[in-house]
């Protein structure tokens, strides 16, 4: 990239490219942590993962933030223990609430937060079965879903009694109409479904209760997108030390960013041993 802008002015070896990334790696271990602590502060913590390959295994690439700050980490297996090795859901209080894609894990004891589901991730999962099966419950729920949400958007009351009501007719509707067709292909998985909307109502439906707390996940589905891109592209990390080093890296970039500062001075500074602080940029964010 860097030849072909400069028309073949300059040229950069693959080595030194690797040691300016070991550089800035290290250089940004301060600012890790501080970014850490500003996310443990947050009110509302938006959470998912995706798969990288690293050396021919599956690792997995997680976000941690909200839309101004973003914290990636990268480990060699999708488990409990790499999400407390982070030290982000393991420090956060009972008054904390996370925002996630039904990751089960979140609702292990050793948790103090507030879980809150992402209902963009259940219009999907209702779409499979009315794809699937037909059936009318999950249509019911999609307009439910996606009328209140509409509501609230515009500034309309959003009734959480009406909507817990509703919610709860049309997993009724779905367990008689399983019920019925229980032999069918795709049935299994609507019972499944219809059994995770029954324990997790309250988690589903936090957004209708407090309007700080969002419908979706996106957030962390965004910051996440990129990271496929490049794996699609590049196919793998050669191993586990450079996955951290580009999660290390990419969580400076992409909080800098998002306060609108420009990459090439963020990594500029961070190699001169000046990194940009969270403090500068939310000053740099309140200047524009």
């Amino acid at each position: 990239f860097i030849t072909g802008i400069s028309h073949g002015e300059i040229e950069t070896s693959a080595g030194y490219i690797a040691k300016l990334q070991k550089r800035l790696y290290e250089q940004l271990e301060r600012f890790d942590e501080e970014l850490k602590k500003e996310i443990i502060k947050l009110d509302i913590v938006h959470w998912d993962d995706t798969v990288i390959m690293i050396n021919k295994n599956r690792g997995c690439l997680r976000f941690y933030g909200n839309d101004k700050l973003a914290y990636y980490a990268s480990h060699e297996k999708k488990d409990k223990a790499g999400l407390d090795e982070d030290r982000i859901l393991n420090s956060l209080d009972a008054e904390k609430k996370v925002v996630h894609d039904h990751n089960i894990v979140n609702y292990n004891e050793e948790y103090e937060f507030m879980n809150v589901e992402c209902c963009v991730h259940l219009l999907r999962d209702l779409k499979k079965v009315v794809d699937n099966l037909g059936h009318e419950w999950p249509k019911k729920m999609i307009n439910l879903l996606l009328e209140e949400n509409t509501k609230r958007n515009e500034g309309e009351a959003v009734f959480p009694e009406y909507v817990g009501m509703i919610y709860d007719e049309c997993v009724i509707e779905g367990i008689m109409e399983n019920d019925s067709d229980e032999d069918k292909f795709y049935a299994k998985e609507e019972k499944a479904l219809l059994k995770r909307l029954e324990k997790y109502k309250e988690n589903y439906l936090m957004w209708t209760y407090n309007e700080d707390i969002p419908f979706s996940n996106n957030v962390s589905e965004r910051s996440l997108r990129s990271t496929k891109t490049k794996m699609k592209v590049s196919g793998q990390f050669q191993n586990i030390q450079n996955a951290r080093y580009y999660a290390r890296i990419k969580s400076y970039i992409e909080t800098g960013k998002r306060h609108g500062m420009n990459s090439i001075k963020l990594i500029e500074g961070a190699l001169k041993g000046e990194y940009i602080t969270i403090g500068q940029m939310k000053e740099h964010d309140n200047l524009y």
